[in-house]
């Protein structure tokens, strides 16, 4: 559950880490556009294991991700998954739990 680590809102980011680390983010839309799309981080202490991760994603679902340094999660490496619009994140989650 996300609402365990709390809300953050900066820069018209609204995001919230859940218990395991993981942290969901969306950039809040400007008035009549369409928001962008949510992503989930998910922290990995190394490199390898966040490419591995990333190269798993993106074969097997499509989805986009990238890899870069820890900044909102706790992990030295997080793998940034953008989620298809309109995706829960419980679903979303559980999908990509396949991949560890």
């Amino acid at each position: 559950m996300f609402s365990s680590g709390g809300f953050s809102f900066g820069a018209g980011v609204v995001s919230a880490v859940g218990g395991d680390g993981w942290v969901w983010s969306q950039r809040s839309s400007k008035t009549g556009l369409n928001p962008a799309p949510a992503s989930l981080a998910v922290p990995f202490d190394e490199f390898y294991q966040a490419k591995i991760f990333a190269l798993r994603v993106v074969r097997e679902s499509g989805w986009r991700v990238s890899i870069r340094r820890g900044r909102r999660t706790a992990g030295r490496w997080e793998a940034k998954v953008i989620l298809p619009f309109g995706m829960r994140v419980a679903d979303a989650r559980s999908s990509l739990r396949l991949f560890l």
